[in-house]
């Protein structure tokens, strides 16, 4: 078999790797994928409109590796946003599997090996992750304090699973995410269109609504933590909670819309949004974010109208517990109109380097 009917077989992995004013990371990024020791793999690296020397990075490693990585843009090169940008990748892919990374991340040599490995032996699997440590540069050393290595164990149960995705107790970094591509298909891959950057782990909970997911218990990725990362900006503006509560809204209502775990959305109704419903909509005072926590309230209750009742209920139980009054002042002093005030460390002294946010605003 020559070199051409060898490039011209679609090869077992897809890489995908959105790029959007990525010149100081893509060159390294791309070399830690061509470093692969497995090798049947095309990478795809899509362009989101940038205007640095991204484009030109990427067009040199698709001259120097015309069989296997390719450059994709956007109809007259505009910025479409990351969703739209991987569901290109999606679509021009060629792969069984699809394996993401972030155009400021690492990989170690081995990663595809390994997780190719540990996919095989688990043929019921959709979609794995693995660890991944955390390289802080600059302003980066402010975020996720005191976590060096992220890639949470799984629970067992399906639903338990959906449950830890969406109230992100189950913490991975993006870039090493491994996803059947009929699974993303079926699914109609990344939503777009999003208020905020949750894409990802909107997608993760999709899938493992549908199928097992797994985790490949090594580290096999480096997460670049800087002050230019999306994640870095929204935890700085004090946004996950918000982002938080629009995801979860998204999942409740897409299980009922694709006729999917009722009982699952119920939960998550009553269960989960009210909490994340008062913690988002304390989170900021900027109206555009408080507006679209607003929406979410209303289309959450339009799906199910007992949750303002049931938000009653677990406000009155709570002011029953012993400590309820603490607790109040400690909550207070998290909120952005008490921090904008200057009065937050007087109420309470909340907890430094607590948020749960890792690449995928998570």
């Amino acid at each position: 078999m020559n070199s051409h009917e060898t490039q011209s077989l679609a090869p077992l992995v897809s890489v995908i790797i959105p790029a959007y004013h990525a010149a100081a990371f893509l060159e390294d990024t791309v070399g830690s994928v061509l470093a692969q020791t497995f090798r049947d793999f095309e990478l795809l690296i899509v362009d989101d409109g940038s205007t640095d020397q991204t484009v030109a990075i990427a067009e040199r490693f698709a001259a120097a590796e015309p069989g296997r990585v390719r450059l994709l843009r956007h109809p007259g090169g505009i910025n479409r946003g990351v969703s739209a940008t991987r569901n290109l990748g999606i679509r021009e892919s060629r792969g069984t599997w699809v394996a993401f990374l972030d155009a400021d991340d690492l990989w170690h040599p081995e990663k595809l090996a390994r997780q190719v490995s540990f996919m095989q032996t688990q043929p019921d699997c959709a979609l794995s992750y693995t660890s991944a440590v955390i390289l802080r540069e600059g302003k980066g050393e402010r975020f996720l304090p005191g976590v060096e290595e992220l890639g949470t164990v799984l629970p067992p149960e399906p639903r338990v699973v959906l449950f830890h995705i969406i109230l992100v107790m189950v913490n991975y970094i993006f870039s090493t995410v491994m996803v059947k591509r009929e699974a993303l298909l079926e699914i109609g891959g990344f939503v777009e269109n999003l208020p905020f950057q949750s894409e990802d782990r909107i997608m993760v909970a999709m899938v493992a609504s549908r199928h097992r997911i797994a985790r490949c218990p090594e580290v096999l990725c480096c997460y670049r933590a800087h002050g230019g990362s999306y994640t870095a900006q929204v935890v700085a503006r004090r946004l996950p909670p918000a982002i938080f509560y629009d995801m979860q809204v998204y999942i409740m209502r897409w299980l009922l819309r694709e006729n999917l775990h009722y009982d699952w959305a119920r939960q998550i109704a009553y269960n989960i949004l009210p909490v994340s419903a008062v913690r988002a909509a304390s989170c900021s005072l900027n109206l555009h974010v408080l507006a679209i926590v607003a929406k979410d309230f209303a289309q959450s209750v339009v799906c199910f109208p007992m949750i303002p009742f049931n938000m009653s209920i677990m406000l009155v139980k709570f002011f029953f517990k012993p400590g309820a009054w603490r607790r109040l002042g400690d909550l207070l002093s998290r909120t952005a109109l008490f921090r904008a005030l200057g009065v937050g460390r007087r109420v309470g002294q909340p907890t430094a380097g607590t948020s749960n946010a890792g690449k995928d605003a998570a």
